[in-house]
């Protein structure tokens, strides 16, 4: 229950003071994707603005990631795909991690500890079977990649406790491949080892 409230309370605090923030009442650039050009009609942010805005970095498992903000009860930042880019089956044994979309679609492959395989698109095209936040289970594990043809996929993860390296744990394809045998074309596509 307290996960629960803290989950829901991250994703109250990340709607008041993330969304929707141009940062134009506080003269604030570096957190303003959305203030500068865009460059398609649903309003996406351009490539080269959501590069320079943040202090990206190159995440152990794939994409490039952005921490925004942390402390003892959750952490918040941005995730962005490249193509060729993807997410490596990992799970993260201490929290619940939220993936938000913001812009373009991530495909959320979640395999469950009874075996199942399920995926999520991530994105806003609610019409075309996407839908804007998927959670994870803490300890379940978990890869991403963005659609083929897609030019970037670029969204928000709220992990409730916060994220911790030391809690993170990359799937190593063989042992993966062992406790799901029947999931192993995916596995392989979304494993690195």
């Amino acid at each position: 229950m307290k996960t629960a409230v803290v989950l829901l309370a991250s994703v109250f605090f990340f709607v008041l003071v993330y969304a929707g923030d141009t940062g134009v009442e506080r003269g604030d650039k570096r957190n303003s994707p959305m203030q500068k050009e865009t460059t398609h009609v649903d309003n996406q942010p351009a490539l080269a603005t959501l590069l320079t805005s943040y202090a990206w970095f190159d995440h152990v498992d794939g994409p490039k990631f952005a921490e925004l903000q942390r402390d003892q009860f959750r952490s918040i930042g941005h995730w962005l795909f490249l193509p060729g880019a993807f997410s490596s089956f990992h799970k993260v044994k201490n929290n619940e991690e939220i993936w938000i979309a913001q812009s373009g679609c991530v495909i959320v492959h979640i395999l469950e500890p009874g075996g199942t395989h399920r995926t999520v698109k991530v994105g806003l095209n609610l019409e075309g079977g996407e839908q804007p936040i998927v959670t994870v289970p803490a300890g379940y594990w978990q890869a991403a990649e963005i659609p083929e043809g897609n030019p970037y996929a670029f969204g928000t993860n709220i992990c409730a406790p916060a994220f911790l390296y030391s809690e993170f744990e990359i799937a190593k394809r063989e042992d993966l491949l062992k406790e799901f045998p029947q999931h192993g074309d995916v596995i392989r596509h979304l494993t690195r080892e």
